[in-house]
């Protein structure tokens, strides 16, 4: 359940309106696109279900999808299958009666690619190097063992001043076994940084207007790799 409570000091009774309050982020390596909706509740108002009753639609320039919503994941779901497509703006829009409409705006992060190493085997002390996403603010990258599916996940964030991203594996875990790794690197947008990164005293808005929450997108590319520690 998505939570944002709203001070009721300053709101008398039956004049305070409630906001929608979304979380939704694109995914390239999904077809299916989700979006989360709830609303705002007062301190002292008792949360209820997720708004499962609202005009949901997810666009951008050639498509249209009005998502459906399902009662056993909580959220509303791509009624159609499509491949996000990179350095394109998609927008979204929540309406329903008694509430304002909610408007989304998310640019995806371009494409971008795993260069260094060029083998496919490495150690610890090897450094991955990748291009830059442009749009990109962060990167989440995830090492996963294939056989094990153990997951080791961490933050690389984008220097500005440098025409590649680079992690040296080593600096961010250690004592794993020798073994076949699928390392993951996913880009995501300013609004996904601005909503989980950036401290503020205000409710978190980032990419949506007319109501709460997040609108964001992301862009991933991965590579297989022997990992040598012994």
């Amino acid at each position: 359940m998505l939570m944002v409570a709203l001070s009721c000091g300053q709101v008398e009774d039956g004049i305070y309106d409630p906001e929608f309050n979304v979380y939704g982020l694109l995914f390239s390596t999904q077809t299916i696109q989700e979006i989360i909706v709830d609303r705002t509740y007062l301190m002292d108002e008792p949360s209820g279900q997720y708004v499962d009753d609202a005009l949901v639609v997810l666009s951008s320039d050639g498509y249209i999808d009005t998502l459906v919503f399902s009662s056993a994941w909580g959220k509303y779901m791509s009624s159609i299958s499509h491949n996000l497509q990179p350095a394109t703006t998609y927008t979204l829009s929540v309406t329903r009666v008694g509430f304002d409409t909610l408007y989304g705006s998310t640019h995806v992060p371009d494409t971008f690619s795993i260069l260094n190493p060029v083998y496919d085997t490495l150690t610890l002390e090897d450094t991955i190097v990748f291009t830059k996403s442009i749009g990109a603010a962060l990167y989440g990258c995830w090492v996963t063992e294939i056989s094990t599916l153990m997951k080791i996940n961490f933050v690389v964030w984008s220097d500005p001043d440098d025409s590649l991203e680079s992690f040296i594996l080593g600096e961010y875990f250690y004592n794993i076994p020798s073994s076949l790794y699928e390392i993951s690197i996913t880009a995501y947008d300013s609004n996904y940084y601005s909503y989980h990164f950036e401290r503020t005293d205000s409710i978190h808005c980032a990419g949506v207007t007319g109501g709460v929450g997040l609108f964001g997108s992301s862009w991933n590319a991965r590579k297989e790799f022997y990992i040598i520690t012994d």
